[in-house]
């Protein structure tokens, strides 16, 4: 191996480190090489000297080939505190963005997401995507409306989070409070009530009303 080599491979392995490690399904070398902007034969080099790196018992991770993808893994022998971790509840926040759309998604639902930004007046993708992640909303069909827009609505983990027996628990608008001692105001959620026409009554009416 050439010095240009060898120093060609210390700028690689790092990034190809990063790579493995957040891949959410193994990565096959020509894709590898792709991202690296290498030759697979390099690619070969580096698995070949990452996983070598990775078999020292002092890593807990080490380097797989699944389906001629590569990924990383849990050594078995350290699987018992990973095992421990997934099986606790996990804690955690919401922006008040997030907490915004989860109101407008719990007191209005099945609702779309482009009823959802009509509402918030603002993109909610990403929101609604996180959401999802948290198992707080879930898709529950598709509206009857043109584009036929996926619903959205709230879980069974949105109610045990929020400490709510069933959907009538909810407090009533305009405020919902989280569990992080904030109030969300959804005052948009109320439908302002629209006055009842006036109804024009002609001069031989009055009078006849009057009679």
């Amino acid at each position: 191996m050439t010095d240009l080599t060898i120093a060609t491979n210390n700028n690689l392995l790092p990034k190809l480190e990063v790579l493995l490690f957040l891949a959410r399904q193994p990565l096959l070398p020509e894709q590898l090489a792709r991202y690296l902007e290498t030759s697979e034969e390099a690619v070969q080099q580096l698995i070949t000297e990452l996983t070598a790196r990775y078999a020292d018992p002092a890593h807990g991770l080490q380097i797989v080939n699944i389906s001629d993808g590569y990924q990383f893994a849990t050594k078995p022998e350290h699987a018992r505190p990973l095992e421990l971790y997934i099986n606790t509840p996990q804690e955690f926040s919401l922006s008040t963005a997030a907490m915004e759309t989860l109101t407008i998604i719990a007191y209005r639902q099945p609702i779309s997401k482009p009823d959802i930004e009509r509402i918030r007046g603002i993109d909610s993708g990403w929101i609604i995507k996180s959401l999802q992640e948290k198992e707080l909303v879930e898709e529950k069909g598709q509206a009857d409306t043109v584009g036929r827009p996926v619903l959205y609505a709230t879980t069974e983990k949105f109610l045990r989070h929020f400490g709510l027996k069933n959907l009538q628990d909810l407090p009533p608008a305009p405020f919902l409070k989280m569990r992080e001692s904030q109030d969300i105001i959804v005052e948009k959620l109320e439908s302002p009530a629209v006055p009842e026409p006036e109804v024009a009554v002609s001069g031989g009416a009055e009078a006849a009303a009057e009679n």
